[in-house]
């Protein structure tokens, strides 16, 4: 405790003890306020010893072991089942409120979002950064799947979803992480040094919660009911890998590293990703809305060719064949 420690990490994990201790009591005796205390306290205090330089990695993986718990604990289940009014219900006005056990995660989740990108921006080093990215893609992709059952906690996926994108923002904001720092000085590296994968990989990982929610879209399509309607899955799908690119690109910059060429290339993956997945929810039986979704992704689609063209083109043939996309997306909006 006064610093002198070999192993302060191991806090971490003690403090996740405490919380599974504390979860467990509320669980039995329902004293739902064991569980706020004791979550506020070891939340904090893992910030705490991390602002102290107990180290970052374990640091995440505490984080996660607390959200779990608080998903599992409360609940009483391995796969979580939260039903009932959702935080955008209830800030919509649905009436009754959520449940204790959803209101421990509409806090938690958010504030293991908010610590993962921290921890992102307080990283010194490479590795660090991909550490808090490998987090909070984890917290996305166990939103998207694992809560799939859980129709209260839809809309705090997101929380890892808004995270990941802030974080490719902040590591390019000024001073720059380690991170976009490796990236943007591949250019001065030797002749013989790999092009950097920091981008591609940000992209991949955007594409596969791309993917992910048009998988929950589906699922919601088919059911047909449920609180949180296909639309608002198709939304998410074709905005989050498209708004990462679009991101990636003002901010990063990465046609200055990769090449005009290279760099519409991943944009044109997207799009490719983008018309697959307008062809799928066209294929699909005419529910509600369908054409609205098959439009969604449309759109997504030509934003990415769109953005290709800009790098790629000249000013002129940028402007005809703009033109050429609006005329065909005109000419075709009866057919969506």
């Amino acid at each position: 405790m006064g610093g002198s420690s070999d192993a302060p990490w191991l806090f971490y994990y003690y403090f996740a003890l405490i919380a599974a201790a504390g979860l467990a009591v509320d669980t039995v005796k329902r004293w739902a306020w064991v569980s706020a205390l004791v979550l506020i306290a070891t939340t904090g205090a893992s910030w705490l010893i991390f602002t102290m330089g107990a180290g970052g990695l374990h640091f995440l993986i505490g984080l996660l072991i607390v959200t779990a718990l608080t998903l599992i604990v409360p609940n009483r289940s391995l796969t979580p089942t939260h039903d009932g009014t959702s935080l955008l219900g209830a800030a919509l006005g649905r009436r009754p409120l959520p449940g204790f056990p959803t209101r421990l995660a509409i806090g938690m989740i958010p504030a293991a979002a908010i610590g993962g990108v921290l921890a992102m921006q307080e990283a010194e080093t490479f590795t660090g950064v991909w550490q808090a990215v490998a987090m909070l893609a984890l917290m996305l992709a166990a939103a998207l799947i694992w809560l799939r059952n859980a129709p209260a906690l839809a809309d705090l996926t997101l929380a890892p979803a808004l995270a990941l994108l802030a974080g490719i923002v902040l590591q390019a904001a000024y001073p720059s992480g380690p991170l976009h720092a490796a990236f943007a000085a591949a250019p001065e590296a030797p002749p013989e040094t790999p092009l950097p994968l920091s981008v591609s990989i940000l992209l991949a990982i955007a594409a596969a919660g791309s993917a992910l929610a048009f998988w929950r879209m589906k699922r919601a399509a088919e059911a047909d009911t449920g609180p949180t309607p296909a639309i608002l899955w198709a939304i998410g799908a074709a905005c989050f890998a498209a708004t990462a690119t679009l991101l990636l690109d003002f901010t990063w910059h990465p046609a200055h590293v990769l090449g005009s060429y290279g760099w519409a290339l991943h944009a044109l993956a997207v799009a490719a990703l983008m018309t697959l997945l307008a062809e799928r929810t066209a294929a699909t039986p005419d529910k509600a809305e369908r054409r609205l979704r098959t439009a969604l992704f449309a759109v997504s689609a030509l934003t990415m060719i769109a953005l290709a063209l800009f790098l790629l083109l000249s000013q002129t043939a940028l402007t005809l064949a703009l033109s050429v996309m609006v005329l065909g997306g005109r000419a075709d909006r009866p057919a969506l």
